[in-house]
């Protein structure tokens, strides 16, 4: 019996260079390769999600009254996952909503980095320590 699985996500970004090379930055930090057939998705591993960017000339991005995918986010395999991002943010000038360690509502320590690409998507890397 198969599994029911989902295949992939598509965001919406602006065309635009900054874009372009914030995502190919953020994807491969995150240890994404471009797929052969689409230059415009990006896959990690043979089991996971791909990632596809669409592109519209003139995008905005969704505020939190718009109805649609509230953030995109990775569970990242260690602290310097986070750390690199964090330069990231800074080389773009990213607004981020929260990065550092927190504890959530349901008591558990962990790491996170939320903010916004430059077409405004809210985005998150998580690192849960063992």
């Amino acid at each position: 019996m198969s599994t029911t699985q989902l295949s992939h996500l598509v965001l919406k970004v602006n065309k635009n260079q900054d874009t372009l090379n914030f995502y190919r930055d953020l994807f491969e930090l995150l240890g994404y390769t471009q797929t052969i057939y689409d230059s415009n998705f990006w896959n990690f591993g043979d089991k996971s999600i791909s990632v596809g960017l669409y592109f519209e000339e003139e995008f905005y991005a969704a505020d939190e009254n718009t109805v649609g995918l509230g953030h995109l986010a990775w569970d990242v395999g260690s602290q310097d996952v986070i750390d690199n991002a964090a330069l990231l943010i800074q080389k773009y000038n990213l607004a981020t909503e929260t990065l550092g360690s927190i504890k959530a509502h349901h008591g558990i320590d962990f790491f996170t980095c939320c903010f916004y690409c430059p077409s405004g998507n809210r985005l998150e890397l998580v690192y849960l320590p063992k």
